[in-house]
């Protein structure tokens, strides 16, 4: 037995060593202890529209009395507001007055100038605007006033368009300008 133990002994001897050796390693940690600090986020997104009218200009073809544009034109209003915003009023109409819908060697009335707005039946230029669009009679191409909602969600878009002619015989040879002025808001 003397000589098992005389045997063991240094290989006990080794393994006791490399215990001690790696001791700190299998020793607890102590408890940690966190230091702790809440910082605020905060982002703003403002609140904002936009409308964008393509094409940005329009040439008439005129032959037998008939000036026809050389595009409809197409007007997309974006939102992204809040919530509680519930209607979305349009008006487009002629920079010029009821006698000067377009100006040139003679002016051309509003009531000689059309709108098919949405492709629906060509309408004279001759509504007067609501208030929230200032005073302007007999100038608008197109209005809308909703009395119910036709907002949806707190970020969207609408589009609309207007295809305008001319109709007026006899005009005399020259260049007729004007604006179609587009307005759109959000309440």
């Amino acid at each position: 037995m003397n000589s098992i133990k005389k045997l063991f002994r240094p290989l006990f001897s080794v393994l006791a060593s490399l215990l001690l050796i790696a001791a700190p390693a299998f020793a607890q940690s102590p408890t940690p202890i966190f230091g702790n600090q809440s910082v605020s986020l905060s982002l703003t997104v403002n609140a904002s529209v936009s409308l964008v009218c393509t094409p940005s200009a329009i040439t008439f073809s005129y032959t037998g009395g008939v000036g026809t544009a050389s595009s409809q034109i197409s007007c997309t209003f974006s939102y992204n507001v809040p919530s509680g915003y519930t209607f979305i009023d349009w008006a487009a109409y002629l920079a010029g007055g009821p006698t000067s819908g377009l100006s040139g060697p003679t002016a051309i009335p509003t009531s000689n100038i059309f709108s098919s707005n949405d492709g629906n039946s060509p309408v004279p230029c001759t509504i007067n605007l609501p208030s929230i669009f200032g005073s302007t009679t007999g100038v608008g191409c197109y209005t809308l006033v909703p009395a119910s909602s036709n907002v949806s969600g707190t970020s969207g878009s609408q589009t609309h368009t207007f295809l305008l002619s001319v109709n007026q015989s006899n005009l005399a040879a020259g260049v007729y300008t004007g604006s179609l002025n587009v307005v759109a808001d959000i309440q």
